[in-house]
């Protein structure tokens, strides 16, 4: 087989992910294997239409794609998004992917891993391909030898099968826009003017036809002042490389707008709308862009308490990962989220009153202060971040004295009161008759502290 690596780091050939790669190449003798490195050339690959179709030729002259990426902020990092979005936006790049064999490969903390390899299953798809599966690594996994071993049976796993031509079922169906632009009555009334500000960020263009509708209600609608910020007219030079140099002091290497944006700007506010269309299965590249450099801010929850409301043009309900990595967000951040307002309706009547009603709740929650309890996507994410912090903290220094500041290092092994009773109970566990007791009594204990609060309310 002719396989290509299309390497997603921005460290382009210091890529750990790419190094798993290489790996396979030179233990796998029989098959040809090439690399492109697409991150660190998006520029390149944006403003040189040859060097472009240089890199599409070489793909439609493989039989096998290895997505290689580390995994950015849930997802792949925003470069990749972008090239990505080059080859939709011309059916002959498309082309070029039709029939080939796929699979993907990244290293990460598993941060939200999954929904960056479902992605990446549901891009393939979309292009023609046939999706053999992913493989998620930690960054020093190669160091061990039982996971290279592990790392080759899954190339030879793909390999074998797509010399066989084994069939490949198909995971997603595709993503389509089933509803008409949303239009709104021309004669929707202003609402009074309070007190109440409120951040608009949006990457809409003249294009965007129902997301511009939307944002012009909400702007109506909304009884206090609206300031709105597009991302494209923010001076942002690239997308974050890596490099982890501000996890000294939290400052960003590049010298460019997105900072005082993101301080001066985006964090001054409490009110804040997130207003995005759906491209390919995520959001445009300008919000991977956002999201990627925010990392000056390392793995601090700094946009905690914020309340949002997201207005989305496009089809997300074909696309659950996204709602879980919306929600996913503000709970890792104790942030609250009051609605996501779509143009999935047919009737535009029912847009409007929609829109209407989430600026009353948006304000209703701010003042109240009310922010939801966390699920698994914001506990387990928090867990996650905890323990790589932790066991980075010599390099990620501002996110040390933070999550000590606010006691985050929450370790089970601190919990000295439940670490007693722990080891009473195992010790009188081994006594039959007070092991009997403990279990028959183990249900109106539990719930004992709980009655007398109910009681005596």
């Amino acid at each position: 087989m002719k396989i290509i690596i299309l390497n997603g780091s921005p460290k382009g050939e210091d890529s750990i992910t790419l190094q798993y790669c290489l790996y396979a190449k030179r233990i796998i003798k029989d098959h040809e294997f090439s690399s492109y490195n697409i991150s660190s050339r998006i520029k390149v690959l944006e403003n040189n239409s040859a060097k472009m179709q240089e890199l599409l030729e070489a793909i439609s002259n493989s039989d096998g794609i290895i997505w290689s990426f580390p995994v950015y902020h849930l997802l792949v990092p925003a470069q990749y998004k972008r090239f990505i979005e080059l080859v939709f936006e011309n059916k002959e790049f498309i082309k070029a992917f039709s029939g080939k064999h796929a699979v993907s490969i990244s290293s990460s903390a598993h941060f939200y891993d999954n929904l960056a390899h479902k992605y990446i299953h549901g891009i393939s798809e979309d292009l023609g391909m046939l999706f053999h599966g992913s493989l998620s690594a930690e960054m020093e996994d190669l160091l061990n030898v039982d996971f290279r071993k592990n790392l080759i049976t899954f190339f030879n796993s793909y390999i074998e099968e797509s010399l066989a031509k084994t069939p490949i079922p198909k995971r997603f169906n595709p993503v389509v826009k089933r509803y008409n632009d949303y239009v709104p009555s021309k004669n929707i009334k202003e609402s009074e003017k309070g007190k109440h500000s409120v951040l608009v960020v949006t990457d809409s263009s003249e294009n965007d036809v129902s997301l511009n509708n939307m944002i012009n209600v909400f702007k109506k609608k909304f009884p206090g002042k609206t300031e709105i910020v597009n991302l494209n007219s923010i001076d942002i030079r690239g997308g974050c490389l890596g490099c982890c140099r501000c996890g000294y002091d939290g400052t960003c290497i590049y010298k460019d707008k997105l900072s005082s944006f993101f301080d001066g700007c985006l964090r001054s506010y409490d009110l804040i709308v997130f207003a995005l269309s759906i491209k390919d299965r995520y959001f445009s590249s300008a919000w991977k862009y956002l999201w990627d450099r925010s990392f000056y801010h390392g793995h601090r929850p700094v946009l905690d308490g914020k309340h949002y409301l997201y207005l989305i043009s496009g089809p997300l309900r074909d696309l659950p990962d996204v709602i879980d990595e919306i929600y996913a967000r503000a709970e890792i951040a104790n942030s609250d989220i009051s609605g996501i307002v779509t143009d999935e309706y047919d009737d535009s009547d029912t847009i409007t009153k929609m829109i209407e009603a989430q600026c009353i709740k948006l304000i209703k929650n701010a003042d109240s202060e009310y922010i939801p309890t966390p699920t698994f996507l914001g506990i387990g994410g928090a867990k996650v971040l905890r323990d790589l912090v932790y066991g980075l903290k010599g390099i990620f220094r501002e996110d040390d004295i933070y999550y000590t500041a606010k006691g985050l290092y929450d370790f089970p092994q601190k919990k000295w009161k439940n670490r007693a009773f722990n080891i009473f109970v195992k010790v009188i566990n081994h006594i039959p008759v007070l092991r009997k007791k403990i279990y028959e009594n183990a249900v109106k204990e539990m719930v004992k502290p709980h009655k007398n609060i109910v009681e005596n309310c």
